[in-house]
Protein backbone atom coordinates (compact mmCIF):
# COMPACT_ATOMS: atom_id res chain seq x y z
CA UNK A 1 0.00 0.00 0.00
CA UNK A 2 2.93 2.25 0.83
CA UNK A 3 4.51 1.41 -2.41
CA UNK A 4 1.15 2.07 -4.64
CA UNK A 5 0.94 5.60 -2.84
CA UNK A 6 4.49 6.65 -3.55
CA UNK A 7 3.66 5.65 -6.75
CA UNK A 8 0.84 7.86 -7.33
CA UNK A 9 2.70 10.88 -5.40
CA UNK A 10 5.59 10.43 -7.77
CA UNK A 11 3.52 10.26 -10.68
CA UNK A 12 1.49 13.39 -9.62
CA UNK A 13 4.45 15.22 -8.95
CA UNK A 14 5.49 14.38 -12.57
CA UNK A 15 2.27 15.39 -13.92
CA UNK A 16 2.31 18.46 -11.87
CA UNK A 17 5.71 19.49 -13.55
CA UNK A 18 4.77 18.59 -16.48
CA UNK A 19 1.53 20.95 -16.81
CA UNK A 20 4.26 23.44 -15.39
CA UNK A 21 6.54 23.61 -18.30
CA UNK A 22 4.41 23.25 -20.86
CA UNK A 23 2.59 26.22 -19.12
CA UNK A 24 5.60 27.95 -19.49
CA UNK A 25 6.29 27.45 -22.87
CA UNK A 26 3.09 28.50 -24.13
CA UNK A 27 3.52 31.31 -21.60
CA UNK A 28 6.80 32.45 -23.56
CA UNK A 29 5.46 31.86 -26.84
CA UNK A 30 2.76 34.49 -25.76
CA UNK A 31 5.05 36.47 -24.75
CA UNK A 32 7.15 36.42 -28.32
CA UNK A 33 4.02 36.93 -30.15
CA UNK A 34 3.25 40.14 -28.34
CA UNK A 35 6.36 41.79 -28.31
CA UNK A 36 6.81 41.27 -32.32
CA UNK A 37 2.77 42.35 -32.95
CA UNK A 38 3.98 45.66 -30.35
CA UNK A 39 7.07 46.28 -33.02
CA UNK A 40 5.38 45.87 -36.21
CA UNK A 41 2.31 47.92 -35.04
CA UNK A 42 3.05 52.41 -34.33
CA UNK A 43 0.65 54.29 -32.64
CA UNK A 44 -1.16 55.69 -36.28
CA UNK A 45 -0.52 52.50 -37.79
CA UNK A 46 1.36 54.65 -40.26
CA UNK A 47 5.46 54.29 -40.49
CA UNK A 48 7.41 56.76 -41.54
CA UNK A 49 10.57 56.45 -43.16
CA UNK A 50 13.13 58.97 -44.98
CA UNK A 51 11.42 58.93 -48.52
CA UNK A 52 7.92 59.65 -46.80
CA UNK A 53 9.40 62.22 -44.65
CA UNK A 54 11.41 64.47 -47.06
CA UNK A 55 12.27 68.31 -46.41
CA UNK A 56 10.92 70.28 -49.19
CA UNK A 57 12.33 73.74 -48.56
CA UNK A 58 9.52 76.69 -49.54
CA UNK A 59 9.96 78.50 -53.55
CA UNK A 60 12.97 81.28 -53.43
CA UNK A 61 10.52 83.87 -54.52
CA UNK A 62 7.53 82.76 -51.96
CA UNK A 63 7.60 85.43 -48.42
CA UNK A 64 5.75 83.92 -45.42
CA UNK A 65 3.22 86.32 -44.33
CA UNK A 66 4.19 87.77 -41.46
CA UNK A 67 1.44 86.83 -37.89
CA UNK A 68 0.99 89.36 -34.92
CA UNK A 69 3.85 86.54 -32.93
CA UNK A 70 6.17 87.33 -35.79
CA UNK A 71 5.31 91.36 -35.39
CA UNK A 72 5.75 91.44 -31.39
CA UNK A 73 8.87 89.29 -32.12
CA UNK A 74 10.31 91.67 -34.87
CA UNK A 75 9.47 94.84 -32.53
CA UNK A 76 11.32 92.78 -29.43
CA UNK A 77 14.32 92.59 -31.42
CA UNK A 78 14.20 96.13 -32.72
CA UNK A 79 13.87 97.44 -29.12
CA UNK A 80 16.99 94.71 -28.19
CA UNK A 81 18.69 96.51 -31.56
CA UNK A 82 18.10 99.74 -30.02
CA UNK A 83 19.55 99.13 -26.72
CA UNK A 84 22.89 97.57 -27.85
CA UNK A 85 23.01 100.95 -30.46
CA UNK A 86 23.12 102.59 -27.24
CA UNK A 87 26.07 100.99 -26.28
CA UNK A 88 29.62 102.33 -26.65
CA UNK A 89 30.91 99.40 -28.61
CA UNK A 90 27.78 99.23 -31.31
CA UNK A 91 28.39 102.82 -32.45
CA UNK A 92 28.17 103.30 -36.15
CA UNK A 93 31.20 104.34 -36.92
CA UNK A 94 33.94 102.26 -36.80
CA UNK A 95 36.27 102.70 -33.64
CA UNK A 96 40.51 103.65 -33.91
CA UNK A 97 42.67 101.24 -32.42
CA UNK A 98 43.05 103.75 -29.39
CA UNK A 99 39.75 103.87 -29.01
CA UNK A 100 39.49 100.15 -28.99
CA UNK A 101 42.14 99.64 -26.63
CA UNK A 102 41.06 102.07 -24.40
CA UNK A 103 37.24 100.64 -23.56
CA UNK A 104 38.97 96.91 -23.52
CA UNK A 105 41.26 98.96 -20.85
CA UNK A 106 38.13 100.23 -18.82
CA UNK A 107 36.19 96.94 -19.32
CA UNK A 108 39.24 95.16 -17.85
CA UNK A 109 39.59 97.68 -14.91
CA UNK A 110 36.07 97.52 -14.16
CA UNK A 111 36.26 93.61 -14.52
CA UNK A 112 39.26 93.45 -12.40
CA UNK A 113 37.00 95.93 -9.43
CA UNK A 114 33.76 93.26 -9.55
CA UNK A 115 36.23 90.15 -9.43
CA UNK A 116 37.44 91.91 -6.18
CA UNK A 117 34.98 92.40 -4.66
CA UNK A 118 33.50 89.32 -5.47
CA UNK A 119 36.34 87.87 -3.24
CA UNK A 120 36.45 89.89 -0.77
CA UNK A 121 32.91 88.88 -0.05
CA UNK A 122 33.40 85.54 -0.29
CA UNK A 123 36.11 85.73 2.44
CA UNK A 124 33.59 87.35 4.71
CA UNK A 125 31.82 84.52 4.29
CA UNK A 126 34.06 82.34 4.78
CA UNK A 127 35.19 84.00 8.37
CA UNK A 128 31.16 84.68 8.98
CA UNK A 129 31.01 80.69 9.15
CA UNK A 130 34.14 79.80 10.51
CA UNK A 131 33.14 82.30 13.60
CA UNK A 132 29.93 80.52 13.37
CA UNK A 133 31.43 77.35 14.36
CA UNK A 134 33.74 78.07 16.93
CA UNK A 135 31.13 79.95 18.98
CA UNK A 136 29.10 76.87 18.39
CA UNK A 137 31.73 74.62 19.54
CA UNK A 138 32.74 76.84 22.46
CA UNK A 139 28.97 76.93 23.64
CA UNK A 140 28.18 73.33 23.38
CA UNK A 141 31.61 71.87 25.08
CA UNK A 142 30.50 73.99 28.04
CA UNK A 143 27.96 72.61 29.89
CA UNK A 144 28.03 76.11 32.52
CA UNK A 145 27.39 78.57 29.57
CA UNK A 146 24.80 76.02 28.55
CA UNK A 147 22.62 76.32 31.45
CA UNK A 148 23.80 79.79 32.16
CA UNK A 149 22.01 81.35 29.57
CA UNK A 150 20.26 79.20 26.99
CA UNK A 151 18.48 82.23 25.46
CA UNK A 152 21.61 84.16 24.38
CA UNK A 153 23.42 81.40 22.63
CA UNK A 154 19.71 81.22 20.31
CA UNK A 155 20.04 84.97 19.41
CA UNK A 156 23.33 85.15 18.45
CA UNK A 157 22.93 82.10 16.13
CA UNK A 158 20.04 83.65 14.79
CA UNK A 159 22.08 86.68 14.33
CA UNK A 160 24.76 84.68 12.81
CA UNK A 161 22.24 82.79 10.26
CA UNK A 162 21.08 86.51 9.33
CA UNK A 163 24.38 88.02 8.37
CA UNK A 164 25.47 84.34 6.71
CA UNK A 165 22.30 84.57 4.56
CA UNK A 166 22.77 88.38 3.53
CA UNK A 167 26.34 87.92 3.01
CA UNK A 168 24.96 85.00 0.34
CA UNK A 169 22.80 87.37 -1.15
CA UNK A 170 25.57 89.97 -1.54
CA UNK A 171 28.06 87.68 -3.47
CA UNK A 172 24.90 86.56 -5.78
CA UNK A 173 24.03 90.10 -6.42
CA UNK A 174 28.31 90.78 -6.94
CA UNK A 175 28.86 87.82 -8.64
CA UNK A 176 25.70 89.09 -11.01
CA UNK A 177 27.23 92.02 -11.80
CA UNK A 178 30.52 90.55 -12.54
CA UNK A 179 28.59 88.30 -15.24
CA UNK A 180 26.27 91.04 -16.89
CA UNK A 181 30.01 92.87 -17.23
CA UNK A 182 32.21 89.66 -18.72
CA UNK A 183 28.98 89.92 -20.89
CA UNK A 184 28.91 93.62 -22.27
CA UNK A 185 32.38 92.99 -22.40
CA UNK A 186 31.94 90.07 -24.90
CA UNK A 187 28.87 92.26 -26.83
CA UNK A 188 31.77 94.95 -27.25
CA UNK A 189 34.16 92.73 -29.14
CA UNK A 190 36.72 93.04 -26.10
CA UNK A 191 38.28 89.71 -24.98
CA UNK A 192 38.79 90.19 -21.19
CA UNK A 193 39.76 86.25 -20.21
Amino acid sequence: MRHISRLLAAAGTLVFLGSGIAYSQTLADAARDAQAKKKTQTATGHVYTNESSEFHSAPADAAPAKSADDASAADASTDAAAKDAATPAADAAPMSDDDKKKLADDFKDKIAKQQASVDLLKRELDVLQREDKMRAAVFYSDAGARLRDPGKYTQDEQKYQNDIAAKQKAITAAQQALDKLREDARKAGVNVS
